[in-house]
């Protein structure tokens, strides 16, 4: 039989070297997945800030341009002439606006989330249909309510795309700011499709009983939603609100829509046709209501935009601290990852060190003090045990024992 091969045993050294190794290797791993979900949720942060910015800011004042539109065609429907000229200039800003707007909201859609692509989505198709409202009007084949219908809807999709994007920012402490801005944007929609609900009352100067009740109904809504938005506004446009509502405009605007809301129609008995005939007349002045209603509504813009503002600021804020989180954290890791590995094979060069020494003094021990005490004693010389053999290792811990 051949002589069976002595197996060669792996040193000290070496299995150190892969004890150490092992979880050197576990803490790169570790390192390299906290610095890559920190730089992503920094990354993402940046994105939604910088979007906030470029994007939604631009979209507000697009919609704003889409609701003159809406209110200036319905007038045109009750007298093409006056406002023809007027409908087309509000088209071309409403056109060169939104086009801009849905162009930028394309480019973020592949970094956006599944719920606010669908909105991207929605708002991009309802846009693309308007020419044919467009064409249908001119053509006058199309009534108040479709034309109302198709608007009211542009205009929702924006505020839902905006409640959308606002709940799905990563921070959560610019959540609240953002959705106060979007809440302020449907109590705006409101306020300008109460000024919509006159266009026609205006142009025949005639305002019917059914169009009185949903002028009651949209102001009283938008009366009761920018109350609640002044609330839990920031404090800048907070005050900005107040001071609006606190000039004298405003007041009078206020009055004119009381004016209108506790109209109460009166009836007389014609003794020629034997009817009974209605006053629907319109109980305010149309330039007098213009002059009020368009600065004002512009101010609720402004107001708008200055909340938004607010809130992509916080916005901003949190993504800097989240790209000096990640920054520091991947630091922070990366210092463990090299401090450990350090010290546990300084640890491991030590030990191996001490078990060398044992060797070396066992070898000495064994191979000449041994045998020279040995031939000493063997001649009846004195030997000191403590002198000539003194201890290897004098630690108090395993090798000592050793």
């Amino acid at each position: 039989m051949q002589e069976t091969k002595k197996r060669r045993h792996t040193s000290i050294r070496s299995r150190l070297r892969r004890i150490v190794l092992a979880p050197t290797a576990a803490l790169v791993v570790l390192w390299l997945i906290v610095s890559g979900y920190l730089a992503y949720n920094a990354f993402v942060q940046y994105v939604v800030a910088n979007s906030s910015e470029e994007r939604m800011l631009p979209s507000a004042i697009a919609l704003v341009a889409v609701m003159d539109e809406r209110s200036e065609t319905i007038a045109y429907l009750e007298r093409p002439d006056e406002h023809r000229e007027t409908l087309r200039e509000i088209r071309e800003e409403a056109d060169g606006l939104m086009s801009e707007v849905l162009g930028s909201l394309r480019e973020v859609m592949p970094l956006a989330s599944e719920p606010v692509q669908a909105r991207i989505t929605d708002l991009q198709e309802r846009f693309d249909t308007i020419p044919e409202v467009r064409a249908r009007v001119d053509a006058g084949q199309a009534s108040r309510r479709e034309v109302q219908e198709y608007y009211n809807g542009l205009t929702m999709a924006g505020a839902d795309l905006f409640d959308t994007q606002a709940r799905r920012i990563p921070s959560s402490a610019s959540i609240g700011p953002g959705l106060s801005a979007t809440y302020g944007f449907r109590a705006l929609d409101l306020f300008a499709q109460a000024d919509t609900q006159l266009s026609r009352a205006f142009a025949t100067d005639e305002l019917s009983v059914a169009d009185q009740q949903e002028f009651i109904r949209l102001v009283g809504s938008y009366r009761e939603q920018m109350t609640t938005v002044h609330k839990h506004l920031t404090p800048e446009p907070q005050r900005m609100m107040t001071e609006l509502w606190e000039q004298p405009e405003y007041i009078e605007l206020s009055k004119l829509m009381d004016t209108i809301v506790q109209r109460e129609v009166a009836a007389e008995y014609n003794v020629f046709t034997g009817e009974i005939e209605r006053d629907l007349s319109m109980p305010v002045d149309e330039q007098e209501w213009r002059e009020l209603y368009a600065p004002i509504k512009a101010t609720y813009t402004e107001i708008g935009s200055v909340q938004a503002k607010q809130s992509n600021i916080i916005q901003h804020e949190v993504a800097d601290e989240a790209i000096l989180t990640a920054v520091l954290g991947s630091l922070g890791v990366a210092l463990v990852s090299v401090l450990v590995p350090v010290f546990a094979m300084r640890s491991s060069r030590e030990v191996v060190d001490r078990l060398n020494r044992l060797r070396d003094g066992t070898q000495e021990l064994a191979d000449r003090r041994l045998p020279a005490l040995i031939d000493r004693l063997g001649r009846n010389e004195p030997v000191d045990l403590h002198t000539e053999v003194p201890d290897l290792d004098v630690a108090n811990d395993e090798i000592g024992e050793v």
